[in-house]
């Protein structure tokens, strides 16, 4: 059903450029397992080269919401910088990642150039949209089982194209924890233990080496509440 949504194709090409290309015109910083990426303004656009991160909200109290997780060839300070406003969104490093921070000036003359590239930048506008809206289809829709289905059907149905896996089996080719899955879907750890070791006594999941394995896509989808 993600095939509707997610242009796998484009997103292929859009990291391809954004990594290989557009990353070697700006300047590369390096951030730790577990920091904080807090300087984002709107003045530049900002390229994960490596590792991984992911884009959070954080309440008064402390508790975060995931809205995604930004691998090699993705970008964060799109919106910020077509907008030209500062939003509260912050980057947290899941994995030791390198960056390359594209100075306005300089996205603005490759736009220029390159007017084409625009459409990555769309791209990427569209498909995180389109990742909070299921989200927010699964929060008035799907129960937490529901919710945990959905999420791990969509990851893996993003990762078989971005690791080009030639297995035919749908799984989710990078380590994620129950807590990032619960900051995900809105829900508790607990929950995403329960649902993940119910799957898995139902034989629907398995886990390999912290890889999570879909073995009947099928009936994983008949605990999601609606159909695209």
């Amino acid at each position: 059903m993600f095939d509707k949504l997610f242009d796998e194709n484009l997103q292929i090409k859009m990291t391809n450029f954004f990594a290989n290309e557009l990353s070697k015109k700006g300047s590369i910083k390096k951030y730790k397992k577990k920091e904080y990426i807090t300087h984002c303004t709107s003045d530049s656009i900002y390229i994960v080269i490596s590792g991984q991160i992911t884009q959070i909200i954080i309440s008064n109290t402390g508790d975060e919401v995931c809205l995604f997780r930004l691998q090699r060839g993705t970008i964060l300070g799109e919106m910020n910088f077509f907008e030209g406003q500062h939003t509260e969104v912050i980057a947290k490093v899941i994995e030791d990642c390198e960056i390359s921070l594209i100075s306005k000036a300089v996205l603005e003359n490759e736009l220029l150039k390159h007017p084409e590239i625009y459409r990555y930048f769309m791209h990427s506008i569209i498909r995180k949209y389109r990742i909070l809206m299921l989200n927010i289809a699964d929060y008035n829709f799907n129960n937490a089982i529901g919710k945990v289905a959905n999420c791990l059907l969509r990851l893996a149905h993003t990762s078989k194209f971005r690791y080009k896996s030639t297995k035919s089996i749908d799984s989710i080719e990078f380590k994620i924890t129950h807590e990032e899955l619960a900051n995900r879907i809105g829900c508790n750890r607990t929950t995403v233990t329960n649902a993940i070791n119910k799957f898995r006594s139902e034989s629907l999941i398995e886990i390999d080496k912290k890889r999570i394995i879909i073995k009947n896509k099928t009936k994983l989808q008949e605990y999601v509440n609606y159909h695209l």
